[in-house]
């Protein structure tokens, strides 16, 4: 008797035996959910009755047996209790319809001793055995016979009107089994001693299984499988083997109705459009409003819900393969009528793999979409790929390949190149290609370094728009600074009076660099969302930014569109923007900076093998390690192969500018030159033949100074201080070191101190120490070895910072090169802290200039004080830093405040 704790049907029970033990029939007909204990209730009232002398016959019905008539009759007459000579010949009279016979037989016995007639599921029981129990309740109202029926609450009796005239009976009660309340599932689990069940524990399984005593054992038995309740981190052990199977008996046993709507319901699963479980299931709303009922007492639904999600997935589960996409298209079908959203109709097409109609493919689309729009690129990607499948038009096909690699991009540039851009190729030449996609596929070549391509692409689209016509205002390709970076001898198109824009192209004369640029490129930055439509436009605003001597915004905009890319899960534009990042970092001179972002970049997708990573994240590692002087992890990632499609493709000017510095700082010049002029002729190619793209002439000139032929140094130096890039002050400043290293010893500091000037609003550091070293050297050979040995340890000191530990940097005059640049290392002395806590503002000035290497009269005209002044400020300085002289002040001094006085450490 563990599950029965309803003692209210109990009493009822009892006080129907104790009527019939008296003379007064009664009939009882028990109803409960499937598995809720009806039998357990028949058992136990069986041998109640049977302890008190009672006749107790029982049968059951069974779905076998149901097409066999008068089955459950034989059972009762064939009961080893029913008398010998009482079943002589009876089953031959009830068999001829003389059902009479039967109930006579009964009331004979029940003269001696009261009668139970006890028969278990009432729906199995079939047509002409219902017609002689009914017969047997109708005639023996006043004999000793207690008639017991139980019924699930899914299913009906074969015969319709059984019910009903049960209801006419005036001896008849029915009764309702509820499921097991929470002091039930407590009951039922001390019974259980194994199962450590505290409150908590209680309460999860009678939520779990609705009070049903059969799922509830089940969950009983997951449990102890588990072999524990909490696992490593305290949390529940789930349902498991046991749970499923016992949901999919309860099914079985409660019908086709039931099974059909719990299907339905799975089906459908958490959508609002619950008038369609009916049709979806193909049943009556009676018929749906029963096996709804039904399933709620059997604990697996509440509230028509599931419980438990892994309830749910049993029932799908339990669903062929076919028929389960087929609900799922006819589900499609029914919410696409009903007005459902686009996103649940797309869900169900997708679990159906197909598309029904036209309607389907515009529902995929639009729920793309909508699906992008909530940063979810991967269920976009994927309602896309099934329109794309699903179109029986060339045009549509065409245009969702190109939103596809558009989208790709979020999730892996590389699979967007190698999965789509062919085929939108193949369309666009077929001339199937939408008008409105040519300028997304324009940029997504743009995006890949495909350029050529990229330049035919719009070639087609201003055929389209006809000669001398505007391109469309939407056309996001068209970005002045985007045609002025990567096509600058392409005709800009007309846009004045449909872009709105404040931008305009970078000035192509000398000078310094315009502020207009910079703002302008910030507005568009701030007024532009991170879409799949704007992220080229975007990237390209924040490599201008570069371009305008404005690291400093660059690096302030690529870290927010960063750290939005990680926000919105999506890794592709993480990948762009780390990359992008390192590239900043090494414009910095942060070496240690752009490892970690490279890395980043490398590490956000789990495939990187396409030649944006080969050309983006993975140069710049290589970039940084050659720097560092860590040449044994540059050839690493310069060994892995390389497909032959890089070369044609503008990130293969990278790469090769990569792979020419590590060749240059291991002692291989020759070879780095081959790849140096090598970049040099593909970007001419290409248009893209611009210094602050790729500064192929600075790497070259540092090649042939190398190699001892500083003419073509020179040479080359020359063209690029008179290409309009050099207003760039990082290209300035390198092209002016290199330029000082082609010329006289004498003019060589002058020349130095300009690329001083240069860097120092670069803001490239390592590019900086590379200048100082080559200023100490020009000083030391003119005689000058005070400023020569403070402009070699101030060198040294950014450096270290930089993260260089060997020195790759400014190749020497061919005179005074006596030691290959890769075995020339930095020193590793120590510093000590930042002296700058220590000393006062006026000692910090003087300490600064002095190990800048002014004397102390330099320093009294500078700072408009007496020498004697400058004496005991340094008398000072030296006694609150525990040295002797200056050459002893630590380098910290020279990156204080005060640096750009030591500007003019060469004058």
């Amino acid at each position: 008797m563990e599950s029965v704790e309803q003692q209210t049907e109990w009493r009822t029970l009892h006080t129907a035996f104790d009527d019939a033990a008296s003379g007064i029939s009664r009939t009882v007909l028990i109803e409960a959910g499937v598995a809720c204990g009806k039998s357990t209730v028949l058992e136990g009232i069986g041998d109640y009755t049977a302890a008190r002398g009672a006749l107790v016959l029982h049968a059951v019905g069974s779905l076998s047996g149901s097409g066999t008539p008068l089955g459950v009759v034989r059972q009762l007459v064939e009961y080893p209790s029913f008398p010998a000579t009482a079943g002589q010949n009876l089953l031959a009279d009830v068999e001829r319809g003389d059902y009479a016979q039967f109930s006579a037989a009964l009331r004979n016995i029940a003269v001696r001793l009261p009668v139970v007639v006890s028969v278990d599921d009432l729906h199995h029981v079939d047509a002409a055995s219902l017609h002689c129990l009914l017969h047997l309740v109708g005639h023996t109202r006043r004999s000793r016979i207690l008639t017991l029926f139980t019924q699930s609450l899914s299913c009906a009796p074969q015969d319709p009107t059984f019910d009903t005239e049960l209801l006419r009976q005036p001896n008849f009660r029915r009764v309702r089994l509820a499921p097991l309340d929470l002091h039930g599932v407590t009951a039922m689990l001390a019974n259980h001693p194994e199962v450590d069940a505290g409150e908590d524990l209680t309460r999860e399984l009678h939520s779990v299984s609705g009070g049903n005593p059969l799922l509830l054992r089940a969950l009983i038995e997951d449990h102890l499988a588990a072999r524990r309740f909490a696992g490593p981190s305290g949390e529940r052990a789930e349902p498991g083997v046991a749970f499923s199977r016992a949901v999919l008996t309860c099914l079985h046993r409660g019908g086709s109705r039931m099974r059909d709507a719990a299907t339905a319901l799975a089906v459908l699963g958490e959508s609002e459009h619950t008038a369609l479980l009916g049709p979806l299931a193909g049943l009556s709303a009676a018929a749906l409003a029963q096996a709804r009922h039904a399933l709620d007492a059997t604990g697996i639904t509440a509230e028509h819900r599931f419980r438990h999600r892994l309830a749910r997935a049993a029932v799908l589960d339990s669903i062929t393969p076919a028929d389960r996409r087929a609900l799922h298209l006819k589900a499609a079908t029914l919410l696409h009528r009903h007005g459902a959203s686009v996103r649940e109709v797309a869900a169900h097409l997708l679990a159906g793999g197909g598309t029904p109609d036209a309607w389907g493919v515009t529902a995929l689309k639009e729920a793309a979409e909508e699906a992008l729009a909530a940063d979810r690129a991967q269920e976009a990607v994927a309602f896309l790929e099934l329109a794309h499948a699903g179109s029986t038009d060339a045009r549509t096909r065409a245009e969702i390949t190109v939103r596809l690699a558009c989208v790709m991009w979020r999730l892996n540039p590389a699979t967007a190149e190698s999965l789509y851009l062919a085929e939108s190729l193949s369309a666009l030449w077929s001339g199937l290609l939408p008008v409105p996609f040519i300028a997304p596929l324009a940029n997504l070549l743009v995006a890949h370094g495909r350029l050529d391509e990229a330049r035919h692409v719009l070639g087609r689209l201003q055929e389209s728009t006809g000669p001398g016509q505007a391109l469309p205002a939407d056309t996001e390709i068209m970005h002045p600074w985007e045609w002025d970076v990567h096509f600058p001898h392409a005709l800009a198109p007309a846009t004045p009076a449909t872009s709105g824009r404040d931008i305009r192209l970078l000035s192509s004369h000398g000078g310094r660099p315009d502020p207009v640029h910079a703002t302008g490129i910030e507005r568009f930055l701030r007024v532009s969302p991170l879409t799949d439509t704007t992220l080229t436009a975007v990237t390209t605003a924040i490599k201008s930014l570069i371009h305008h001597d404005r690291v400093d915004l660059a690096e302030s905009w690529c870290d927010a569109f960063l750290q939005e890319a990680e926000r919105r899960d999506a890794p592709g534009w993480e990948v762009l923007f780390a990359s992008l990042r390192a590239e900043i970092a090494l414009h910095q001179g942060r070496l240690t900076d752009a490892e970690q972002y490279a890395d980043r970049a490398l590490a956000a997708v789990p495939e990187h093998t396409g030649v944006f990573f080969i050309g983006g994240p993975l140069s710049s590692l290589v970039l940084a390690y050659t720097a560092m002087g860590d040449y044994e992890s540059a050839a690493r990632r310069l060994n892995q192969s390389v497909p032959e499609a890089l070369f044609k493709n503008v990130y293969g000017l990278r790469y090769l500018r990569a792979r020419g510095r590590y060749y240059l700082a291991t002692n291989r010049a020759h070879t780095a030159l081959g790849d140096f002029l090598d970049a040099g002729r593909l970007a001419a190619r290409w248009g893209v033949d611009r210094p602050t793209l790729l500064p192929w002439r600075s790497d070259a000139a540092e090649a042939w100074l190398e190699l001892g032929n500083p003419e073509q140094a020179e040479r080359l130096i020359t063209d690029q201080l008179q290409m309009r890039d050099a207003i760039n002050s990082r290209v300035r400043g390198i092209s002016l070191r290199l330029r000082a290293m082609t010329a006289d010893a004498k003019v060589r500091p002058r020349l130095l101190t300009k690329a001083v000037e240069a860097l120092q609003t670069s803001g490239d550091r390592l590019e900086m120490a590379r200048v100082l070293d080559a200023l100490g050297d020009a000083q030391q050979a003119l005689g000058d070895t005070t400023r020569a040995a403070a402009a070699k340890r101030r060198a040294r000191h950014m450096a270290r910072e930089c993260g260089a530990t060997a020195w790759g940097g400014a190749p020497q005059s061919t005179a005074s090169r006596s030691v290959p640049a890769s075995r020339r290392h930095w020193s590793a002395e120590g510093h000590a802290p930042s002296a700058l806590t220590k000393l006062s503002e006026s000692e910090k000035r003087v300490a600064a200039l002095a190990a800048c290497g002014y004397t102390n009269r330099d320093i009294s005209a500078k700072l408009y004080i007496t020498v004697s002044t400058v004496e005991q400020h340094l008398t000072r300085v030296y006694r609150k830093l525990h040295i002797s002289r200056r050459e002893q002040l630590p380098p910290d001094l020279q990156f204080s405040p005060y640096e750009n006085d030591c500007q003019s450490i060469a004058t």
